[in-house]
């Protein structure tokens, strides 16, 4: 699959963000024809425009509605919170730059 413009690759993106979303949830180990359906049918709305990008606060609000998860693994324990994009990089200290992880241990 050939992206062309900066919009299908977010929609891209987030589509697979969204199996990968859906693969955790069910607790799969590989990704199954639901899942490809789920990135298939989400992007093509996109596209389309009959689906839209929600924005990552409302991410964040169902996060803290519904417990916090890592946004990788799923995980509930040992949980942090970092930037998406560093500060460094001129990540802001908001909502919508806050990711959920598990801590590492050494």
């Amino acid at each position: 699959m050939t992206l062309h413009t900066v919009a299908e690759l977010i929609y891209w993106s987030y589509a697979n963000l969204a199996m990968a979303h859906d693969g955790i949830n069910r607790n799969i180990p590989t990704y199954d024809r639901t899942s490809f359906m789920i990135r298939s049918r989400l992007y093509i709305g996109l596209q389309t425009g009959k689906y839209q990008i929600g924005t990552l606060f409302d991410d964040e609000r169902w996060k803290m509605e519904n417990g916090a998860r890592c946004v990788y693994c799923g995980s509930k324990e040992m949980l942090s919170v970092d930037h998406l994009f560093p500060r460094f990089k001129g990540g802001k200290d908001n909502p919508e730059n806050f990711l959920t992880l598990t801590l590492l241990s050494a």
